[in-house]
């Protein structure tokens, strides 16, 4: 069973565990991590881009002509 202490700021804490040991912990972790993902997998590549398709745009409104101003964007968007 894990024992706990109350720290003198109230935090309450598993006994045993100190900044040093967190550290050169998750310092492991992370190096253990980085060498496991390097190891017999290669160069990480990108897919290579497909011929073909539909290009899709999401246009509001549909009107050709430009909005000249805010307001009119505006009234365009929520009419009243």
């Amino acid at each position: 069973m894990t024992e706990f202490t109350k720290r003198p700021d109230g935090l309450i804490v598993p006994a045993g565990i100190n900044r040093r040991g967190f550290l050169a912990g998750t310092a492991a972790l992370g190096l253990a991590a980085g060498i496991g993902s390097s190891i017999g997998l290669g160069e990480a590549r990108a897919q290579e881009p497909k011929r073909g398709g539909h290009l899709k745009l999401g246009l509001d409104g549909g009107e050709r002509r430009p909005i000249r101003s805010i307001r009119q964007a505006i009234a365009a968007r929520y009419p009243s």
